[in-house]
């Protein structure tokens, strides 16, 4: 889930997605004088979510909009027990946590009439995030 909005050159952007995860493991354990074969399932899931805000300023054919973005992630997989013999595990539940703020610009430049505009995102590290085209096309 994604969203946006405006208000003269101040933008928020906000944004949510879920996944849940269906794990499988089959393990073959082999040791010299032993053999195993093990197997498993268990269900996890993942939830993010992110806002954005950022102020645009325009400079002629170029606009540039410094940005500060905060996100959270959450992780979470279930306990599980291994069917098989002498060397099945079992392992606890997890949940792991992730808090992230980046700074950062966004800019945006025509090149032409005929070109819609290039936005580029470049993040601090200079880690290349993503293209934008047609803003104001």
């Amino acid at each position: 889930m994604y969203g946006g909005a405006g208000w003269s050159g101040l933008n928020l952007r906000l944004g949510a997605s879920y996944a849940a995860h269906d794990i499988d493991i089959t393990r073959t354990v082999t040791i010299r004088g032993f053999a195993d074969k093990t197997s498993t399932s268990y269900d996890g899931w993942t939830a993010q979510a992110f806002g954005e805000f950022g102020y645009q300023l325009n400079l002629g054919s170029v606009t540039i909009e410094p940005v500060v973005n905060v996100s959270i992630r959450r992780s979470h997989t279930d306990g599980f027990v291994e069917n098989g013999g002498a060397s099945a595990l079992a392992g606890y539940a997890q949940d792991y946590n992730l808090g992230t703020t980046t700074l950062g610009v966004r800019a945006e430049a025509r090149l032409s009439a005929d070109v819609p505009p290039i936005c580029v995102v470049l993040w601090v590290g200079g880690t290349f995030m993503e293209i934008w085209c047609c803003r104001h096309c």
